[in-house]
């Protein structure tokens, strides 16, 4: 930084005249350390009453320019001569001695403010004239060249863009391939793992790493043939128990004429010795008996349902007596919808004989039915002996036969799951000494494929 005391000298002069912008004052002289100045970039500096306090400067070496040039140069032979809006030479790479001088060439009146080009014959050797004036530093760069060098150099150019167009060609044709690769592959997987699944081989997955829109559609594919083989699995496994609970029917309709033919016998020798406890307890045998061989259907009406639990609530009334109370509140809306057949009794058999009989004393039974959105609800409820989590989970887990009180309830929840999918179920409350509350959901207008394939005579 220089002091204002120096504001007579010529570059000073013209830092003053404008203050606070930049000045580019083109020169020729040597520092102390003997360097070659060609360039000085200068500023004034003012304090906060506008006054001018020093000066800023940024010298140019010559060399820092000349090393710059000599780079173009190595890239295209020609000769690069600097001039100011003086034509002062700041630069000279074709006769340096010159630098420092004006510049007084017969091509100068061509040499217009902007750029532009032009041609010019040296020793009747022809050369093209090229410049361009710096908006910003008023400073002029001349290029010259001869058309020999011009026209090797472009014979060079397009040989160079010739050998990069087909490089980037065959670089284009290596991507093609890798990217068709990249994503015909795991598209071909999948159509492969798609025919395995087709000829039925549900074991098939695809693991890709594609890390895009593919590779969720190879996750969609193997969580849908999961789901495939889960829901194939629960239908065989429907059909197998479907099967053997008809062959179980089929076994019980053996002669029904000769079982009905008895409880009638029975019946009639009840009543011809007055003792008609057996006689309703025969009559209403009857009608369970009935509801269990005559229909084929898997599927019967609330009604019958609730005329299922009567029956059997009148034969345990004659054993229990006065034992315990029904209360039965389904609402008469309900009636005519479908639901399976026995889902209701097996509850209520349950509730009376694990729950009640135990009891001390007088209990209750509640039975109620109603409409809960798109599902029926069905609470039976007793005030008996209750249990506790352990043995809800064993009763509901357990297989049949393991647990001999437990196989109605095992009955029931699984035919749910079966019939309707593992979202419905029992759902037991109970606590020891307080009673039991069994809860069934069942969809109002199911349209599952028991409903479709057996129909339902309701």
């Amino acid at each position: 930084m220089y002091k204002k005391e120096n504001k007579n000298w010529g570059i000073f002069r013209e830092v003053l005249n404008a203050p606070g912008i930049k000045v580019y004052y083109p020169e020729s002289y040597m520092d102390y350390q003997g360097n070659t100045i060609s360039l000085s970039i200068a500023r004034s500096v003012f304090n906060k009453n506008n006054e001018c306090m020093g000066f800023i400067f940024l010298d140019v070496y010559n060399s820092h320019i000349r090393d710059i040039l000599n780079g173009l140069n190595s890239m295209v032979a020609q000769d690069i001569i600097i001039i100011d809006k003086n034509n002062y030479i700041l630069y000279n790479s074709r006769v340096p001695t010159d630098e420092g001088s004006f510049l007084n060439a017969p091509y100068m009146a061509d040499i217009k403010h902007g750029q532009g080009y032009f041609f010019k014959q040296f020793d009747k050797k022809p050369f093209l004239m090229a410049y361009s004036t710096s908006q910003l530093t008023g400073l002029t760069i001349i290029g010259i060249t001869s058309m020999k060098t011009f026209f090797e150099n472009t014979a060079s150019i397009t040989k160079m863009t010739v050998t990069v167009v087909i490089g980037v060609f065959f670089i284009c044709i290596l991507t093609a391939i890798f990217f068709a690769n990249y994503i015909f592959k795991p598209i071909k997987q999948l159509v492969n793992a798609m025919k395995n699944v087709e000829a039925g081989d549900l074991s098939t997955r695809v693991c890709l790493h594609t890390w895009d829109e593919i590779q969720e559609v190879g996750e969609s594919f193997n969580k849908m043939v999961i789901r495939i083989k889960e829901l194939i699995e629960t239908a065989v496994e429907r059909q197998k128990r479907l099967r053997m609970a008809e062959i179980k029917a089929l076994q019980a309709q053996i002669n029904p004429h000769f079982i009905y033919n008895t409880l009638d016998t029975i019946n009639w020798i009840a009543r011809l010795y007055n003792v008609y406890d057996i006689s309703n307890i025969v009559n209403e045998f009857g009608k369970l008996l009935r509801s269990t061989i005559n229909n084929e259907d898997d599927l019967t009406t609330v009604r019958d349902n609730i005329a299922i639990i009567n029956s059997y609530l009148s034969i345990e009334k004659i054993r229990y007596g006065n034992k315990f109370d029904v209360i039965i509140d389904v609402d008469e809306n309900l009636y005519d919808y479908c639901i399976p057949k026995f889902l209701l009794q097996p509850l209520v058999e349950n509730a009376v004989i694990h729950g009640l009989e135990k009891k001390m004393g007088k209990g209750s039974l509640t039975i109620r039915g109603y409409r809960d959105d798109r599902d029926m609800i069905f609470k039976i409820a007793d005030d008996g002996a209750g249990m506790d989590q352990k043995d809800i989970e064993e009763i509901l887990n357990s297989h049949p036969g393991k647990t001999r009180h437990s196989i109605g309830i095992y009955n029931v929840n699984k035919r749910l799951k079966l019939y309707f999918g593992e979202s419905y179920g029992l759902e037991i409350h109970s606590q020891k000494g307080e009673g039991t509350t069994i809860i069934i959901r069942v969809p109002l207008n199911w349209k599952g494929e028991t409903f479709l394939d057996k129909g339902c005579s309701c």
